[in-house]
């Protein structure tokens, strides 16, 4: 069963006020009949009709409230009805009417407790990968031994450690399984790894590795196995080299390295180093300097397109609510995009939309600033001039107003004389008849980035933020 996948018999759990409930998947037809759930009431109104029945007093004091029809006729119950109610230590229990799937809450769940529910398929899938992640998470606390917490034998070659090593990184990382005791798991499974992989290089200065008292001695065929997974390692050297892990200063390196393979998010590893390169060299708002024009009409496709981009930004950086740095800088490129995929004409709109779910963020950064350098270094060679408009353009304008109701501003454009000021100088004179103060701030009064961290935790800049 795959992580996260909700199926027939799968074990989930889930949160409620009261605290964390097991639960699991079953047929929902088995609740279909009245009386299969019992359920506790507050208060007992006129007309109803109470009864004993031992077998079921015991089952509800086992916290047992759900019964399928064979169990329900092992109780032995007399006929029970609507009106028909238990006392069991001195609270009232009474059988709910038949309950039925829908197509938007088509999983049936029942918990531990008895009680049952309908779950969407997202909440249920949500659910599944949880109880998979919680059990990953104990066994990688209950152990030491890496081959304990990943369920292998001490034949596993070093692609089989690897591949589930990986798996089970991936899914307790704390940017994915929000829980409390996953930072501490995650550690500990990262430390758990560099000793084994040390341990199989002693050659490097590493202490030579230690069975466990509880391990029998290898058999001849798993000392064969061991022999040639270090025979092994000299060709893995090659292709980690193709994929070395990333540096400690990129924002999303604890993500980019817990990714798999064949994760369709790995796409994006070259994209999300070159984005963290820019916020850390103090480029990332670079693109504000130019200003561009972009498209504001957009064809069905296109606005498919360009929405599902801004969407798996946005989703992405709902993965690093622990590490707001990174987070900003993933909502800062989602409103940057219309200025890399919208501002290159209809035409190549649609190519740049595909180019950066590709992962060609830097390609299409990079273009971008190159067209808006281009356009200043024209703009300051041939600076533009102010012209008096045409009689057609006058007609244009002065129709564009009168058809928006604003019939003044039409009047005037036709009646008035006036030229546009735009020379070299005139910037200059505006400046020197409305002076202003300085808007150059004094660096050394900036917060610094720790400040900054501090102060976006504050509950005032989350509701900020919110609002």
């Amino acid at each position: 069963m795959q992580h996260g996948k909700a199926a027939l018999g799968a074990k989930l759990i889930k949160q409620f006020d009261a605290g964390y409930f097991y639960g699991v998947i079953v047929f929902p037809s088995i609740f279909y009949f009245f009386g299969a759930i019992w359920t506790q009431v507050e208060s007992v109104p006129m007309g109803q009709v109470f009864f004993e029945n031992e077998k079921l007093s015991t089952a509800i004091r086992a916290n047992k409230k759900g019964f399928t029809l064979t169990q329900q006729s092992d109780l032995n119950l007399p006929e029970i009805t609507s009106s028909s109610v238990i006392t069991v230590d001195d609270k009232f229990y009474s059988p709910t009417m038949a309950k039925s799937t829908t197509k938007t809450r088509p999983f049936c769940v029942l918990y531990d407790d008895g009680d049952v529910e309908w779950l969407k398929p997202v909440d249920t899938n949500k659910a599944v990968r949880f109880h998979t992640q919680t059990g990953l998470m104990q066994e990688v606390n209950n152990n030491e031994d890496l081959f304990d917490i990943l369920g292998l034998t001490l034949a596993a070659d070093l692609d089989a450690v690897r591949s589930v090593y990986c798996n089970v990184r991936r899914e307790i990382h704390p940017d994915i399984f929000w829980h409390s005791a996953a930072a501490t798991a995650f550690q500990k499974l990262g430390e758990a790894w560099e000793q084994w992989r040390a341990s199989r290089n002693p050659s490097q200065g590493s202490p030579a590795p230690v069975q466990s008292p509880a391990r029998s001695e290898p058999s001849s065929h798993q000392q064969a196995n061991a022999r040639s997974a270090r025979a092994d390692d000299r060709a893995t050297e090659g292709a980690q080299a193709q994929a070395p892990p990333p540096a400690e200063d990129n924002l999303f390196g604890h993500y980019i390295h817990s990714l798999n393979p064949s994760d369709p998010a790995h796409g994006w590893t070259h994209a999300l180093e070159f984005l963290s390169s820019k916020e850390l060299a103090g480029e990332l708002f670079e693109l504000r300097d130019f200003s561009v024009s972009t498209l504001t009409v957009l064809d069905h496709k296109l606005h498919t397109a360009f929405r599902n981009c801004l969407h798996k930004v946005l989703l992405l950086a709902s993965k690093f609510e622990d590490s707001i740095r990174a987070r900003d800088t993933l909502r800062h490129l989602a409103h940057m995009l219309p200025t890399l995929i919208l501002s290159h004409g209809k035409k190549v709109a649609m190519s740049r939309a595909k180019a950066f779910l590709k992962g060609a963020w830097k390609s299409l950064w990079n273009k971008c600033r190159s067209q808006g350098v281009t356009r200043q270094e024209k703009l300051a060679q041939a600076p533009q001039t102010a012209t008096t408009r045409s009689t057609k353009q006058v007609d244009v304008l002065a129709q564009k107003y009168a058809r928006a109701g604003n019939l003044s501003k039409a009047s005037e454009t036709i009646c008035s004389t006036l030229k546009p000021a735009l020379k070299p100088d005139t910037l200059d004179k505006l400046k020197a008849k409305n002076p202003q103060d300085s808007t150059d701030f004094d660096s050394r009064h900036w917060p610094t980035t720790e400040e900054m961290d501090i102060m976006r935790r504050d509950n005032d800049w989350q509701k900020t933020e919110v609002k």
